[in-house]
């Protein structure tokens, strides 16, 4: 047998080809030889990435795998951050050193970035870029921020995060900077580098095209093939590709080298039964090529657009741009905070100079009080270390307003769904589930966030609180994923079983009247108007009951003990207090205990991109066109079938702005294609002459889609009504040939929302622009309401420390002391105890253990091989206790 060794060389030989040498200097291979590790550990779960081990050959191979227990990987458990002192706590990356957020703060380069982000004054020097064409020259909110922006090279991040509101421009904005500072560092750079979504991949070309003379226009190509040559992409000024293909490229690196550390380590044989699938061969990197670093020509700048897309530290595509070569990177997005608070720290990760290595980094500087029992999330940063996080990104992101621009006024509208046709089984069953969804999710016997089996229920609940916002659109939309006869007859079996539960609680209800006027049993349909009213309430009341009863016999004295200190650092008792009672509104909702992390939750499972597998990782949530049983079939649909109330309503207000403005063009957006689909078909039946076209994730064609945005928006198109998948065009698309958009439903997130509304009212919009809000008066529709304006009243203090135009005068806050940090850290712990308390005071002492103070003297090192950067926070004991006692509560139960 050949020793392993000798097969591991013998394979880089034979594969892993050195480069061609240029100017007669030799290149080093592509890929590193890694170091020795345990191949059971190479997969990473949360995220869709590299050739996954295939576990039936796993199973098959039962010897295999208890072989490989021989090497076992020793997991370094991470020092919890209540457990480290003030000062070791509060330590990030300066450079090549660390030191304490506050001398960060003090220090020359900080003030130098800050007072280049915030500045008032315009910045003198010119922009080194190609001409541009006449009537193209920059906007004055355009200039300064392309000097800004290049003035960031120079300075301690390396860039910055452009968050102007849509549609002012900030791809041009960004390609000025980002081209000047490529002739300032020539030759000593490579080309300017643009990642951006598939669907806008051709519009930053169109971009280059449009705004620069044919003279000197920059020479531009899109990377849409991984056997290009890195030779080939030095030859251009501009390179362009898509967030999918550099994904992928990507995906290829990291599975040839799971492939290798297992060959290196436990033989070719073993490597071979573990990736049975695996072809191993070389493979082209055009984006990662080490070639970049040794001839010196790495990307000047990288553009990021629509950053926030890689707001998920631990997403594949945050990690396939981290691994890219770049001096400086400019972060485009209109939402720096798209879903909530935590998302500026994926964001900020992306800039070379940033003080945030890891995911972990963020969580220490920037903690949150304990959260409360039941609680769902967290409020975020709250009295010194939100002062610290304003300061922060008031230096790091430039991001102004649309109010500088002369775009035209954007005026909104709501339009009510008249609900009164909607069948009775349907509106219970939205009903029924709604509340159901809602208590799994917010509900008082919800498990606590780091249980294990608090994933699970929360995705019941998502699932339940989807599927009623889909009914409350349309009753086909239930149970979609099948052809016409056979989804009708599944969805008429449901809908019979249903209403055979609720006639028992009809006879219920009636006991309970004590209904002598009302022959019994009598139906659901027989129930006149006013007693279905009554009855309606009187079920919404019971669905609640159980979840009131729960509120009620909590002890409010046990919870005074959960003393967490306000802003002001005074103690206040836990939220969960007997004004709960009182709060409580006919739908048994508390709305102030949500937080500004609930619809994060919810988004994770929504608009999580780890598991989708077909074009641009799942753009559409609710269709994908590689399922064949995903077709809607709604040409089979006869004209009452799709006419649902919501769906009439938006049909008339489409014939109402046709008839009002007939020029004007017209953006429908959902989060569902078969939704736009059962609206298209319709309009189809009462609008036969509207000329419209969809855009979602069925048109893969680069060309086809950038074809449709520019028929929408030549005068001269043949396309009125654009039927527009929210996920998958909401956010970068040019629309500006729209003046009317219409929002079908309440979306997940606020963020997504305005994204969509931007795609219209921006840049060189010419027209004033109407947003059509449609409301149901559904529950789901409601709660989802009331999420929203929550989770807006949490983050428009952080949006005011950056949103600004550039002549407003920006008053630094009070930057808290080490004192203050140490004060609110100990007032956090202090409360930590007491919940430990609470819930199980034997314990208390064992799993608290001591804080360590200052005499530790513990050197913060991200790059040390024993810190352990993973997502767990400091309620990972917490997690262990509600789950053990649960335990033990089921052992009971079953005696």
């Amino acid at each position: 047998m050949v020793p392993i060794n000798e097969t591991y060389q013998r394979l880089r030989r034979k594969y892993v080809v050195p480069i061609l040498e240029m100017t007669r200097m030799a290149i080093e291979e592509e890929n590193e030889r890694p170091p020795l590790i345990n191949p059971t550990t190479l997969v990473d779960l949360k995220a869709r990435g590299p050739v996954r081990f295939n576990m039936a050959t796993e199973e098959k191979n039962a010897p295999l795998a208890n072989a490989l227990q021989k090497f076992p990987t020793q997991k370094v458990k991470k020092k919890p951050h209540h457990k480290l002192g003030p000062e070791t706590r509060m330590q990030v990356c300066h450079g090549d050193s660390s030191c304490h957020i506050i001398d960060f703060f003090a220090s020359e380069d900080w003030i130098a970035q800050y007072k280049s982000t915030t500045s008032q004054g315009l910045l003198t020097f010119d922009l080194n870029i190609p001409k541009l064409k006449e009537g193209h020259m920059l906007k004055p909110w355009q200039e300064t921020g392309a000097r800004k922006l290049v003035n960031s090279c120079n300075l301690l991040l390396g860039g910055l995060v452009l968050g102007d509101e849509t549609g002012l421009g900030k791809s041009l904005t960004a390609l000025v900077a980002a081209l000047h500072q490529r002739n300032k560092m020539l030759p000593a750079c490579g080309p300017v580098a643009v990642i951006t979504r598939p669907s806008c991949v051709i519009q930053w070309w169109e971009e280059i095209k449009r705004h620069f003379s044919k003279e000197t226009r920059p020479k531009a190509i899109i990377v849409n093939t991984a056997s290009i040559d890195v030779l080939k992409i030095l030859e251009y000024d501009v390179i362009i590709f898509s967030s999918s293909f550099l994904k992928q490229r990507y995906r290829e690196i990291k599975t040839l080298e799971q492939w290798c550390k297992t060959v290196e380590s436990h033989g070719i044989e073993t490597a071979r039964k573990l990736f049975p699938n695996y072809q191993h061969k070389t493979i082209p990197q055009p984006l990662h090529s080490k070639r970049y670093q040794l001839m010196d020509q790495q990307f000047p700048v990288l553009i990021v657009d629509e950053a926030h897309d890689a707001k998920n530290p631990e997403s594949l595509y945050h990690q396939a741009i981290i691994r890219l070569s770049y001096h400086n990177a400019f972060l485009l997005t209109a939402t720096p905070i798209f879903n909530t608070w935590y998302d500026l720290n994926g964001i900020l990760m992306l800039l070379p100079g940033s003080p945030f290595k890891s995911d972990d980094d963020f969580r220490r500087i920037f903690p949150v009080p304990p959260p409360f029992p039941s609680q769902v999330g967290r409020n975020g940063p709250e009295g010194p270390f939100l002062r610290l996080l304003q300061h922060l990104i008031s230096g790091t992101i430039l991001a102004r307003p649309k109010s500088i621009s002369d775009i035209p006024l954007v005026y909104d509208h709501h339009e009510m769904v008249k609900d009164d046709n909607i069948p009775r089984v349907i509106d219970l069953m939205i009903i029924n589930r709604t509340i159901t969804g809602r208590d799994l999710i917010w509900g008082k016997n919800t498990l606590h966030p780091r249980h294990p089996g608090r994933q699970n229920q929360l995705k019941r609940g998502i699932q339940l609180l989807r599927t009623s916002q889909q009914l409350a659109n349309h009753e086909m939309l239930f149970k979609p994923y099948e052809i016409y006869e056979k989804g009708k007859e599944k969805r008429a079996e449901t809908y019979s079983e249903f209403e055979a539960d609720i006639q028992l609680h009809i006879q219920e209800w009636l006991d309970d009247q004590n209904a002598r006027d009302i022959s019994a049993p009598i139906s659901l349909i027989d129930l006149t108007a006013e007693q279905y009213s009554q009855f309606k309430q009187w079920y919404i009341m019971k669905s609640n009951s159980v979840e009131i009863d729960k509120e009620a016999s909590d002890s409010p004295q046990c919870l005074q003990s959960l003393k967490v200190p306000n802003q002001d650092g005074t103690p206040r008792p836990a939220d969960i207090n007997p004004e709960v009672l009182q709060r409580l509104t006919v739908a048994g909702i508390d709305y102030s205990r949500f937080t500004a992390e609930d619809l994060n939750m919810v988004q994770r499972v929504l608009y999580h991109d780890d598991d989708f597998n077909y074009f641009q990782d799942k753009e559409d949530l609710d269709f994908d066109p590689d399922n064949s049983e995903s077709d809607t079939d709604t040409e089979q649909f006869a004209v009452d079938e799709l006419g649902s109330p919501k769906v009439k309503t938006i049909a008339h207000l489409i014939a109402n702005i046709q008839s009002e403005y007939p020029d004007g063009k017209i953006i429908v957006a959902s989060a569902s294609v078969k939704f736009l689909d059962i609206i298209s078909e319709y309009l189809s039946h009462l609008l036969p002459k509207l000329k419209k076209a969809h855009f979602d994730g069925r048109i893969t064609s680069m060309d086809d889609r950038m074809g449709i945005v520019n028929r929408f928006n030549s005068k001269t198109g043949n396309i009125n009504l654009l039927l527009l998948s929210a996920s998958c065009g909401g956010t970068g698309l040019n629309l500006y040939g729209g003046s009317h958009v219409i929002i079908t439903e309440r979306f997940w997130t606020a963020g997504l929302e305005n994204q969509v509304i931007g795609r219209a009212a921006r840049l060189p919009q010419e027209k004033e622009v109407h947003v059509y809000y449609i409301h149901a008066t559904s529950a789901v529709d409601e709660l989802i309401g009331n999420l929203l304006e929550k989770k807006k009243d949490v983050s428009h203090p952080l949006e005011l420390a950056f949103r600004r135009a550039d002549d407003t005068l920006y008053v630094q806050g009070l930057i808290p002391d080490r004192k203050e940090l140490e004060d609110t850290l100990g007032k956090y712990n202090e409360a930590r105890r007491c919940l430990y308390e609470a819930i199980d005071p034997r314990t208390m002492a064992d799993e608290m253990g001591t804080v360590a103070g200052d005499s530790d003297k513990e050197q913060f090192d991200p790059d040390a091989e024993n810190w352990d950067d993973s997502d767990d926070d400091d309620d990972d004991e917490l997690n262990e206790i509600l789950a053990e006692k649960e335990l033990e509560s089921k052992r009971w139960q079953l005696g």
